[in-house]
Parts: structure tokens; C-alpha cells; sequence
């Protein structure tokens, strides 16, 4: 009876990146390295108090937007504002008097057009452009000159201002000129004398609001930026930034946000191939700032992915290279079932011709590297069932034609090539068939059946 081969075989692995939001991002332009120091602007101008005075709070507001050579300038520019509002508010009384003065005197000398992203502070100044970071930065600032308690909150989509009047904090919508007290209806001077118009700003947006301080709320102007430039593919510049939102919040910075920051310039390496680069920076990350634990899943990851791309180019031994460069640095785990992956993969390749022994002797290579794997004994066997099939096969068909004379040459290389190793019970049996009948051909010729009780006792 001619029977089948099986195939030994490891199913292809494929590995997910950290952060599923990257796939529909466009590359990077250029990998460059990024900037791991803080801007050193920072670190003179950011001042050991908790609380940030009205002109440290501005200088810092506008390092962070990014205003470059025209810092100065704007910072002349805010304090002659804070100034003319100072001059106004001379005969304001009390804190609600004084806050709708700063919404009106905001949007009648600065803020014009509302733009979703456009959170830093020196466009606001010099072009009108505002969302809610912007605005209320300038509001911080301008509450500052005048003297009022001001806080800023943050929400997942959201920042605002919070002002103490009298002891009582009410919030500030800073993005309408009538955002005090949102969510209260106001009262305006209607178009004719004597008459009254009414106003409410709907206060909608201030769930799982945190309290902030000075620095977190102008750090939220470097988040913005940071997004911005993720979403252009710009990660290496967005990884410095975040540095500089580190240094400016300091013990009070959320590790998470730096991490991800340097995750996702990593993982922008790795999608383009670069494995070993985005390792090294995740190491050089660590080693410069701190651990975190996700640090650890993209490492798990990228090494499965390396490995992986390494198969793909059948370069199966820099692939066990680089298994063991990094086997401190993935759990367990994942090295046992990536080392099982590239030992099947290779095995794969050395049958591709059906020379079934050498596949076997490949995964037996596995199996000292990684002893009692089942997938890799199941690979194995099949490529050794396989062997014993062909052999089965060969003799039948030779046996059917009567071609005695080739019999003995063929029966002795086959049993010359046996691996001592056990293999299923539907093969020995075929194999033992095939040794019985050689041993009755043998036995006819008067030969000695030495050699084919070996092959019935293989299995």
C-alpha cells in the first residue's frame, strides 16, 4: 500500500505593535535621534516655588509654545497688556468684576477665531487664534497681573479656568468672552435703552475634571504640540518635547506621558524596520530616566517582530543571534515560543526538498536549545514518519516491479540512514512491513537477516 507523507510544520507568527493608533500614521520623514536634554531655557527661567508668578508663568507659557527668538518680544508685548488691564481694573470691585473684565479685555485686544489645535500662546498674541489651552493660559496669566486666586482644570477634552470669589470657586469658560459662571444665566443691555438680553454659556464639558497647577496647565500646551506632531509622523521631535514637559512639571509630571512619547517614536522604528535601533533607544530611555512597564511589552514585541522579519530572509542563525542578545530583556516566555518559531521555520526550509532526515536533525538542534518542546517533537516525528514513508513506498514499488537486484543496495542505505528515535504507530507498522518483506526476499537468497531485524525492531 502506498501511503502519504505529513508535513511538520509552524504556523507563522505575527505580532501586533503597542500602539494600534500608529497604523493609519504616516512614516516618519527621517529617523533622527531624538532630543533626550530639556530646552535650557527651562532650567533658567523655571523657578524652585510651587506657585509661578505672572512674568515666570509667561516666560514659561512661551518656551513652551515654541516662540523661539520672538520670546522677549511677546513677553514685552504681554506686560504692556497686563498693564492697560491693571489700569482698567483700578475701579473693579470684587473678583467677579475683575474676571469679566479680563474675558472682555481678552477678546477685544487678542483673541478673534477659535481653531481646535491651535494651543500655543504666541500665535494667540500676534493672530487671534485660540482654543481652550490658549485661552486659558492667557487667562491664567491676566489673573495673575490682577491678583485673582485662578487654578486651571483639566479634562480628557477639556481645560478651563476656576477663579476663588470670595472664598468660592467659580468656573471660567475660557473660550467665550461671557464664560464666567458657565451654566448661569446672565444678563446683557439689550440693542434699546431699557431693554434686557439674556445669556447662558452651557457648562457641558467639565466631567472627571482635575485640578491643575501652574506648570501642568502650560504643560498641556506642549501635549498638544506633541500631538500635532505625532499625527504628521514627526515623532523624534515629539519625544523632546515631552523632555521639556518633564522637566517643567518635575515629580509632579504623569511617567506615562514621556513613556508613550518614546514608545511611539520606537515603534515608528520598528514598523520601518529598524528593530535593534528602537531597542536601543528604549534601553537608552530607560537608563536616562526611568523604567515603565510598557517599556518591557514593546520589547517583548519588537524582538518577536525582528525575529520574524529575519525568517522572512530564511536568515535563521542572526535570528537565533539576536534571540540571545535580547533574551534578558523579554519574558520567558516569548523566547521560548519566538526560539520555537525560527528552529521550525529553519526545519521548513531544509524540507522543502524532502529530504526528511536533515529537516528531523534540524528540529533536533531545537530541541537540545529548548528540551521537551511538544510542537518541535510533533515536527520531528512527522519528518521522520515521513522518511519511513518514502522508504515503505520505494521498496513497495520496487518489490511490484521485481527489480531484486537494486533491493539490497537501496535497503542498506535506507537502514544506514535511520534515526533512533520512536515515531507513531501507523508508520512503524508500515516500516515493519517493509522490513519483514525484505527479510523473507533475503532469507530466499540465503542471506543473513542481521541487519533488516534492526529496521523491525527501529520502531
Amino acid at each position: 500500500m502506498i501511503q502519504k507523507s505529513r508535513r511538520g510544520s509552524a504556523g507563522a507568527l505575527t505580532y501586533a505593535l503597542v500602539f494600534a493608533f500608529l497604523a493609519g500614521l504616516p512614516p516618519a520623514l527621517a529617523f533622527g535621534e531624538p532630543r533626550l536634554e530639556p530646552d535650557e531655557r527651562l532650567l533658567a527661567r523655571n523657578p524652585p516655588t510651587h506657585g509661578l508668578d505672572a512674568k515666570s508663568f509667561a516666560a514659561l507659557a512661551l518656551i513652551a509654545s515654541g516662540a523661539g527668538d520672538q520670546t522677549e518680544r511677546l513677553e514685552a508685548e504681554l506686560s504692556s497688556m497686563g498693564d492697560e488691564l491693571a489700569s482698567l481694573a483700578e475701579n473693579a470691585t470684587g473678583g467677579r468684576e475683575k474676571t469679566e473684565l479680563i474675558l472682555a479685555f481678552m477678546y477685544e485686544k487678542t483673541l478673534s477665531r477659535y481653531s481646535e489645535f491651535q494651543t500655543r500662546l504666541d500665535i494667540a498674541i500676534q493672530k487671534g487664534e485660540y482654543n481652550c489651552v490658549s485661552s486659558s493660559v492667557l487667562f491664567a496669566y491676566f489673573a495673575k497681573r490682577l491678583g485673582l486666586e485662578t487654578y486651571g482644570n483639566e479634562t480628557p477634552n477639556h481645560s478651563f479656568c476656576t477663579v476663588l470669589v470670595d472664598g468660592k470657586p467659580i468656573d471660567v469658560e475660557t473660550t467665550n468672552p461671557f464664560g464666567f459662571d458657565p451654566g448661569n444665566r446672565k444678563e446683557l443691555p439689550g440693542e434699546r435703552e431699557g431693554e434686557t438680553r439674556y445669556l447662558l454659556v452651557p457648562k457641558t464639558t467639565y466631567r472627571n475634571r482635575t485640578k491643575i497647577d501652574d506648570r501642568r496647565l502650560i504643560a498641556l500646551i506642549y501635549n498638544n504640540r506633541i500631538s500635532m506632531l505625532e499625527r504628521s509622523g514627526r515623532f523624534e521631535e515629539a519625544a523632546g518635547l515631552a523632555v521639556d514637559a518633564l522637566t517643567l512639571q518635575g515629580e509632579n509630571a504623569p511617567p506615562g506621558e514621556i513613556a508613550d512619547r518614546f514608545l511611539n517614536y520606537a515603534i515608528n522604528l520598528s514598523a520601518g524596520g529598524d528593530h535593534e535601533k528602537a531597542l536601543g533607544f528604549v534601553e537608552r530611555a530607560r537608563g536616562e530616566f526611568f523604567d515603565f512597564p510598557r517599556y518591557r511589552e514593546f520589547e517583548n514585541n519588537t524582538v518577536q517582530n525582528a525575529a520574524a522579519d529575519l525568517v522572512k530572509k530564511e536568515e535563521y542563525d542572526e535570528a537565533r543571534r539576536l534571540l540571545a542578545r535580547y533574551r534578558l530583556r523579554v519574558d520567558p516566555s516569548v523566547f521560548k515560543k519566538t526560539a520555537v518559531y525560527v528552529w521550525a521555520k529553519k526545519a521548513e526550509t531544509a524540507a522543502r526538498g524532502r529530504d526528511w532526515l536533515a529537516a528531523a536533525a534540524v528540529v533536533e538542534e531545537g530541541l537540545a536549545e529548548i528540551p521537551g518542546d511538544k510542537s518541535l517533537q510533533n515536527q520531528r516525528n512527522a519528518y521522520r514518519d515521513n522518511f519511513a514513508v518514502e522508504v515503505h513506498n520505494r521498496f513497495a514499488a520496487e518489490m511490484n516491479r521485481g527489480n531484486r537486484a537494486r533491493l539490497a543496495a537501496f535497503w542498506k542505505r535506507a537502514l544506514h540512514s535511520c534515526p533512533k528515535a520512536p515515531s507513531s504507530s501507523r508508520i512503524s507498522l508500515s516500516w515493519k512491513r517493509s522490513a519483514k518483506a525484505h527479510r523473507y526476499f533475503r532469507e530466499d537468497h540465503g542471506e543473513a537477516p542481521s541487519r533488516a531485524s534492526e529496521a523491525v525492531n527501529f520502531y
